[in-house]
């Protein structure tokens, strides 16, 4: 098994992990309550549908002919694009709004039905298309394949839904025991700021990357283009 741009790729997952969106911001509002039953079940729900996601779309991607140069660069494009677009919207939206939404959700979860509270979990996970676009572009654009194994694709769900895990139990566990507004809304503003001006700055080193010859040879995009002018 050979990942070498692992490192890259678990320093981007970390940075978008860090902007507090729906999915944090339901955890912590149920985490206000004391209730981490139904935290346990919301998370449950997700990553179920995260796991799935990650073995469907990966698997499928394998299906693409090795060394077809033209795609991979196409992928790295989409890829920088993602993070841009998800930086200056981070940028550009209210925090209020994530806020409403996170509210909005916690209210649909049921204090007791924790099958419910299971399903809205994975609800929010397969209505989010960020997360389809990032394992099929970001994902094989950062490591330089479009072929994953079995094992290769155990590694990468099992490490990147361990990082949630961590992050996410960084704001909700000083919520559970001092169940008061530990982060006001002003910290979270200015998380999600700096956080989205990381984004914006990974979009932009993937962009060089694809634009350097030693990218585009790795590809096999420059051989892809001479042979067709032959």
């Amino acid at each position: 098994m050979e990942l070498t741009g692992l490192p890259t790729l678990l320093f981007a997952i970390l940075i978008l992990m860090l902007k507090p969106g729906a999915v944090m911001l339901t955890s912590m509002s149920l985490a206000m309550e004391g209730r981490w039953r139904s935290i346990v079940a919301f998370w449950g729900g997700f990553l179920t549908l995260h796991t799935c996601s990650y073995y469907f779309f990966l698997t499928t991607l394998s299906a693409l002919p090795q060394g077809y140069g033209i795609i991979f660069i196409f992928m790295k494009a989409i890829a920088s694009i993602l993070f841009i677009v998800l930086g200056v919207k981070g940028l550009e939206s209210h925090y209020a709004k994530d806020v409403q939404s996170s509210e909005a959700l916690e209210k649909k979860i049921n204090k007791k039905n924790y099958l419910h509270t299971f399903m809205m979990g994975g609800f929010l996970q397969i209505s989010n298309p960020y997360d389809y676009v990032f394992i099929l572009t970001v994902i094989p654009s950062v490591l330089g394949k479009t072929s994953f194994t079995f094992m290769e694709i155990t590694v990468l769900n099992f490490l990147v839904i361990s990082m949630g895990v961590f992050i996410n139990a960084l704001y909700i566990i000083p919520i559970l025991k001092y169940r008061e507004k530990f982060l006001s809304p002003e910290i979270l503003k200015n998380i999600k700021k700096y956080t989205s001006i990381m984004l914006i700055l990974i979009g932009l080193y993937i962009f060089s990357t694809m634009i350097f010859r030693g990218a585009m040879v790795e590809a096999d995009m420059l051989s892809s283009l001479f042979t067709h002018l032959s």
